[in-house]
């Protein structure tokens, strides 16, 4: 699904207000279950079928590696954060241009909906 999609998913769920904060935030858990099915369907680069004996590795090495490995995953998880962000954002302003979403000047952390009736 298209990211304008899932936001609009959310927009026809929603009541009169919607909370920008919330609805980011239901859109970065859709987004993240997509990732986790994406991830689980594919095949580790390592895994060919066959079973390899591992090589034994001294225990301060195998400890470097692991801490390499966790700052590559902190650094991919702020990489992801801000994608997510940004696909939000885009969403979000192609949804304002097209006249579904009105802000307000009352609550700034909240839009409102112009369109209460979606066409089936």
């Amino acid at each position: 699904m298209p990211d304008i999609s899932i936001l609009f998913k959310g927009y026809l769920e929603s009541g009169k207000m919607i909370n920008v904060y919330d609805w980011f935030e239901s859109f970065a858990v859709v987004l993240e279950a997509r990732k986790r099915r994406l991830v689980k369907k594919r095949v580790p680069d390592g895994t060919r079928g066959n079973s390899v004996t591992p090589s034994r590795k001294k225990g301060k090495q195998k400890q470097v590696e692991e801490d390499v490995g966790r700052e590559d995953t902190e650094e991919n998880e702020e990489e992801w954060h801000m994608e997510v962000q940004a696909r939000f954002i885009r969403a979000l302003q192609e949804l304002d241009f097209l006249g579904f979403i009105k802000h307000t000047g009352r609550k700034v952390d909240h839009v409102m909906r112009t369109v209460f009736d979606s066409p089936e």
